[in-house]
C-alpha cells in the first residue's frame, strides 16, 4: 500500500499512511516504556520498521505485550478517527481523516498476520512456545507464516489479473516470501 502511495500523485496520502506507521511503532515505544525495556536499535526495510531490544526479554508475557502494542494503538486510533468520521455533519470534508482509519485498520490487520518477524508471529510464538516447547512452536510459525504469504500472494494475483489492480501487493508477498523463505535457507 505504501509503494503504491509513496509513488503515487497524492502526497497528502503518502503523509497519512506514514502517520498510520508512525502510530504503529509509537505503540511499541509507548509499551517498551511502560514494561522498562530499552531499544538498542533501529532498521526500516521494505516491510517496515523493526526496534530492536537492548537486552533479551527473558519472558513470553513481555514479548507479547510488546508485540501486541503496535497493532492495538492502530486499531484505537482507527476507531477514533472512524468515530470522528461518521460523527461529523458533511464526511465528504473529512475524507482524510477515513483514509487514516482505513490506513490504520490494513496496517493493524496486516501485522497481526501469523508471519514470522510481523507482531502477529511473534505474538503465535509467545503463545505456543509455552505450551508446546519453542521448537514446536516456531515450526508452527513457519509453517503459518508459508501459508499466509502464499495467501497474500495469490489473493494478489487474483486481485491484478481480475482487477486490474493491487500491484503493490504482488510485490510485497512475493519479496515477503523471499525474504522470509529463500534467504533463510528453508528451501535449499
Amino acid at each position: 500500500m505504501l509503494l503504491v502511495l509513496i509513488f503515487g500523485d497524492d502526497r497528502v496520502y503518502t503523509a497519512i499512511a506514514l502517520l498510520a506507521a508512525a502510530v504503529h511503532e509509537l505503540g511499541h515505544i509507548i509499551a517498551a516504556a511502560l514494561l522498562k525495556i530499552r531499544f538498542g536499535s533501529l532498521s526500516v526495510n521494505l516491510f517496515g520498521a523493526r526496534l530492536g531490544t537492548a537486552a533479551p526479554l527473558y519472558s513470553y508475557r513481555r514479548e507479547w505485550l510488546l508485540s501486541a502494542a503496535g497493532p492495538a494503538s492502530n486499531l484505537i486510533t482507527g476507531g477514533i478517527a472512524c468515530y470522528i468520521y461518521y460523527l461529523a455533519g458533511e464526511p465528504e470534508n473529512l475524507r482524510y481523516v477515513l483514509f487514516f482509519a482505513i490506513a490504520s485498520f490494513f496496517l493493524a490487520g496486516l501485522n497481526l498476520l501469523p508471519i514470522r518477524d510481523f507482531d502477529g508471529g511473534r505474538m503465535l510464538l509467545c503463545i505456543t512456545a509455552p505450551l508446546c516447547g519453542l521448537y514446536a512452536a516456531e515450526r508452527l510459525t513457519g509453517a503459518l507464516s508459508f501459508i499466509f504469504v502464499l495467501l497474500l500472494w495469490v489473493m494478489s494475483l487474483y486481485l491484478m489479473l481480475r482487477v486490474g489492480s493491487s500491484l503493490a501487493l504482488f510485490v510485497f508477498s512475493t519479496a515477503l516470501f523471499a525474504e522470509l523463505f529463500l534467504d533463510s535457507g528453508e528451501f535449499s
